[in-house]
This record gives structure tokens, C-alpha cells and sequence, in this order.
């Protein structure tokens, strides 16, 4: 997966620095729900998301603000640290606006 996202692991061990410095203990999250990754064009959608579709199951790609995402299961839920982390949103660039290419957030279920 790392071929495919780059380095989840220090993302999560960054994020997890943050949720402490805001006063979020892992006791008041139930699970990290998934991590998304951007890309800049609709090419590289396109080719992320035939990539995602050989390690994972595409369960949905949904038009949101005029683009889609798309959210997969992937068949071996990634472990970094304490997390288990079960999906990965593919979010299409938005019109106006441009992101750089990689991991950018995740999103996790609170207690």
C-alpha cells in the first residue's frame, strides 16, 4: 500500500500528535473510519482509483460538490500504530480549487 499512498504510517503518528495537542485522547475515539487521499487531476483519479480496485472494493462513488468520491474497502485494512484503518476516500480535485497530490486527512468515529 505504501506504493500507492506513500508513507501512511508517519501520517497517522503526525495526526495522532495533533489529536493530543488538541486534548483528544484515543479513549474518546471509537476507530479511525478512513484516510483520504487527494490528487490534482481527473487523470490521476482515474488511475488511482483502477490502482485502489486491485487491492480494494470500490462500496461507493458518490458526486459531491460537482466531482466525485470515491470510497474503498480495502481487502487488508492498513495497521498503523493502534489504528486499524478499514477504508480510503478518493476524492476528485475540485474545479477551483488545487491540492497537492497525497495523503491529507483522516476521519475517525468519536465514542
Amino acid at each position: 500500500m505504501k506504493q500507492i499512498l506513500g508513507d501512511y504510517e508517519t501520517k497517522m503518528t503526525l495526526i495522532n500528535e495533533c489529536l493530543e495537542a488538541n486534548g483528544i485522547g484515543r479513549s474518546e475515539l471509537a476507530m479511525c473510519d478512513h484516510l483520504a487521499y487527494r490528487v490534482e487531476t481527473m487523470e490521476r483519479y482515474e488511475v488511482l482509483k483502477k490502482r485502489l480496485s486491485q487491492v480494494a472494493l470500490l462500496v461507493g462513488e458518490t458526486i459531491v460538490a460537482e466531482r466525485p468520491i470515491a470510497v474503498f474497502e480495502l481487502y487488508e485494512y492498513l495497521r498503523a500504530g493502534e489504528w486499524t484503518i478499514p477504508f480510503i476516500e478518493l476524492p476528485a480535485p475540485k474545479f477551483t480549487s488545487s491540492y497537492p497530490e497525497g495523503l491529507e486527512h483522516a476521519e475517525f468515529v468519536v465514542i
